[in-house]
């Protein structure tokens, strides 16, 4: 994949193949950190609190660490809510539609982490004729071939809450904000999440 988008190195510029969970970098030797969605594939909270803690690690005391994450809604929606918004996609990319389930998924269960599998079953109770559904929205036919690759899959997905979130944060940074990442679906669910200033140890 890093071939695929990755020009080259040059000079101080270069790809790096590597674990968030243990970084192959010197400490205090980076300004800023910057992650997008990589979280989502990390266990709650132990695989969170080893990056949050490897984040602080690298950086230099001023420096600053960004994340584009999904988080649960504190109060998960209803059945209902999940398929109006669902149908509100119409003409829209199903992206968006595959992670709502996937953290509706999470939300309902006793930690924030969950298994694709699992995904897949919440997906077809609430949409036993997933077709009905592509032909409301104009989806393709195929449209749910990422979703059915769930099927059988013990691939992880954590989904925490704002405040779980930060309860793992704080315990390393002095200072969380968020900070809207666009207008798009889901975007409510996918803030920046900015860290800032090391917590005392």
């Amino acid at each position: 994949m890093i071939a695929r988008v990755w020009p080259g190195d040059e000079g101080a510029k270069r790809a790096v193949l590597g674990d968030w969970r243990t970084m192959p970098f010197a400490a205090a030797g980076y300004d800023a950190v910057i992650g997008d969605n990589c979280l989502a594939f990390l266990s709650y909270p132990d695989g969170l609190e080893q990056v949050v803690a490897q984040v602080r690690r690298v950086l230099r005391p001023d420096g600053l660490a960004v994340f584009r994450v999904f988080v649960a809604p504190q109060t998960p929606p209803s059945d209902d809510d999940l398929i109006r918004f669902a149908y509100s996609l119409k003409g829209k990319s199903q992206d968006a539609f595959r992670w709502r389930i996937a953290m509706h998924t999470a939300n309902c269960a006793p930690t924030p982490n969950v298994l694709a599998n699992d995904v897949w079953l919440e997906f077809r109770r609430l949409f036993p004729k997933p077709e009905e559904l592509l032909r409301a929205n104009g989806w393709e036919e195929g449209s749910f071939s990422v979703l059915e690759l769930y099927r059988g899959s013990e691939m992880m997905i954590s989904f925490p809450t704002v405040d779980e979130l930060s309860g793992v944060a704080l315990r390393q940074f002095g200072q969380m904000d968020l900070h809207s990442s666009g207008d798009y679906p889901m975007s409510e669910h996918c803030p920046f999440v900015v860290l800032r200033g090391f917590a005392a140890t």
